[in-house]
């Protein structure tokens, strides 16, 4: 596993995208934005907004630079 310094030293930014428009049908899944709205906490808004996007994170990184 990286170091946060190396994490750090190693990151990169992208800035070139495919230019393909994401489906509608992967967008607009009611019943994954249902099962979002649950897993935050009931939050309404999650359910409600036209697009969601969601950002994952590795909390164990933090576990392991906090030791």
């Amino acid at each position: 596993m990286l170091s946060m310094k190396e994490a750090i030293e190693m990151r990169r930014s992208i800035r070139r995208f495919r230019p393909n428009d994401v489906p509608d049908e992967l967008i607009k899944e009611e019943e994954v934005k249902k099962e979002l709205r649950r897993v935050c906490l009931e939050q309404r808004f999650v359910e409600e907004a036209p697009v969601v996007i969601i950002c994952f994170d590795d909390h164990s990184l933090y576990l392991a630079c906090a030791i």
